[in-house]
């Protein structure tokens, strides 16, 4: 019997054993071809109407967002980047620079666009956008250098604007 939350490796497997016939499997294929596309339309509609912050500090169903809940979206979003980082680092064999460049620096660009699609509080627009852009000047800089690590914390500055802003888990994570 075929589980209908099953993924195409699970239908390679069951084919295998020969539990799954090949129009079970196939079907299965279409699903997962569906859900891809079906999410690709969303993204592609997403990026033609803006969704997302369009810098009113409304997020894009147009409801303005308390500071409370920004803080408590902002670092739940900044804690899950963390931990994924944590669960890549722990079986990486990058050397530190190449899994800052590699791993980091994509996930932090990741979180700030997530940050930003969450809409700012209203009278925070400026400060958490100085914040936001000063965070990409600061991974534009690095990415230039060999090594990152060679001249302190280049995000002293910024984690301590984050936990003033309330962003604990963006700070320190």
């Amino acid at each position: 019997m075929t589980h209908p939350n099953a993924t195409d490796s699970d239908a390679i497997d069951l084919m295998m054993t020969q539990e799954v016939t090949p129009r079970e499997h196939r079907r299965w294929s279409q699903a997962s071809f569906r859900r891809l596309t079906t999410a690709a339309a969303i993204v592609a509609a997403c990026a033609l109407v803006g969704c997302g912050d369009d810098g009113d500090g409304e997020s894009a169903t147009g409801a303005t967002i308390t500071q409370a809940e920004f803080v408590t979206q902002a670092n739940a979003i900044c804690q899950t980047g963390a931990d994924e980082l944590d669960a890549i680092n722990a079986s990486s064999d990058l050397a530190p620079p190449d899994f800052f460049y590699e791993e980091v620096v994509p996930s932090i660009r990741s979180q700030i666009a997530e940050l930003r699609a969450l809409g700012f509080p209203e009278g925070d627009e400026e400060l958490l956008a100085a914040i936001f852009d000063d965070t990409d000047k600061v991974l534009d800089e690095l990415e230039t250098k060999a090594d990152p690590f060679g001249s302190g914390d280049p995000f002293e500055d910024l984690n301590g604007r984050m936990r003033e802003y309330g962003l604990t888990a963006c700070a320190d994570g």
